[in-house]
Parts: structure tokens; sequence; C-alpha cells
């Protein structure tokens, strides 16, 4: 309300994977945040002022993540707490998810949502890396309470057939656009076909490629 009230021109709402098929509060917060920065478009869009949303998965070494707190029972001698060794999440690191952003920011005409075709990891490969041994003391404390996934989506079943893939980024276009007749798709376009899921992932990401990502944040 405040963009469009001082014109602000493009407006980027940034989301998770946890929105897709909600399972949980924060997750339909998203979910919702989603929906409703997508069809304000329907009196910003007249307006000049262009809204649309990036979807993407976990950035490594965020404030709170596991990593972070992984670091800190390494730096104590302690015990890796897991829920679940074979739990797999979509992962990116910082850099990455700031050039998505500034290519969303780019290329946004207002509505889309705009989702990277991100790697994924089982959380026994992120706590390798992590510790930097194949051999980690380790905990296993079962799934916590309140609708935790073992495998994350960045597509959910019904958004294929309104989604067209470039190169490593899906882009979704809204199921209502009244501000927009259509969406014109670029001829490098692939058709998407079905969910993209974190067990299920174009690549899975290794303890090499894990610590090489770790090294690039700070």
């Amino acid at each position: 309300e405040a963009a469009i009230a001082n014109g602000i021109p493009r407006v980027l709402f940034i989301s998770s994977d946890k929105c897709v098929e909600a399972c949980n509060l924060y997750g339909m917060s998203k979910a919702v945040a989603e929906c409703y920065a997508v069809q304000a478009n329907s009196y910003s869009h007249p307006r000049g002022v262009r809204i649309s949303v990036v979807r993407y998965g976990n950035v490594l070494k965020s404030r709170g993540s596991v990593v972070e707190i992984w670091h800190q029972q390494c730096a104590r001698g302690e015990s890796l707490t897991l829920t679940d060794p074979t739990m797999t999440r979509f992962l990116l690191t910082l850099p990455q998810a700031v050039a998505f952003i500034l290519d969303a920011l780019r290329d946004m005409e207002g509505g889309e949502v705009f989702v990277p075709r991100l790697p994924a990891a089982t959380l026994w490969t992120l706590a390798q890396a992590v510790a930097g041994s194949y051999d980690v003391p380790h905990v296993v404390t079962g799934v916590r309470p309140g609708g935790e996934k073992h495998h994350e989506a960045l597509l959910s079943h019904e958004e294929p057939a309104r989604t067209y893939r470039v190169g490593e980024r899906f882009t979704i276009i809204p199921s209502h656009h009244s501000w927009k007749s259509t969406w014109a798709r670029p001829a490098t376009a692939e058709v998407v076909t079905q969910t993209y899921t974190s067990d299920n992932p174009a690549r899975m990401l290794n303890v090499t490629d894990l610590a090489a990502m770790l090294e690039e944040m700070p």
C-alpha cells in the first residue's frame, strides 16, 4: 500500500518453498502473502506499480538456520542434532539469492512468481559438510510437531499447468490476471509437466558441493 501510494514502480515479495501445499502457519502465511501480492496488481498495475514474487528454498547460514546451530554445536564439541538424516531441503547461498532477486526485479511484468530450479541435499549430507567429516557424532531428535515436511516442493501439483521454464528459472503465471490479458512465453521456454520436489531435484548436492557453498558465505 505504501509503494502504491508513493508510486514505487516495482515491488517484489520474497517467499519460501514452505508455502507450497503448506502444512503449518508459517507456510500458510507465506501462501496468503503470495496470493495477496499477485492479485494486488489488479489495482496497482493501472497505477504504474508492478508487484511480483520470488520463491526459493533455504539460504545457507541465514540467521537461525540449522547450519548456524550446528556450527555452535561443533564449537562446543557437542553431537549434532538432526530431526531426520534422510530429510531433503533445497539450498542456495546468499549471493545466489540476491542475484536471483535482482534478475526478477529486472524481468518482472507484475503478477509472476519466479522460482529458481535449485539443487537439494539430505540433512545428513549437509551435516557432514558443516562438520568437515564423514563420521559425524549426532543425535536424531525426530520430526518436530506442527507440520514439518520430510521433503519440500518449489512447485505445487496445480502450478505446472501455468508454469514455463527458461534455463534454471521457473515462471508461474497467475491463474487470474485482470490487469494483463496474456503473457508472451519466450521462444526458448520449456513446458513444465510436474511438480519440483527436494527428493527429486535436477541435482542432489554432495559433501564437496556443500562445503564449497559454505565457503562462499561469510
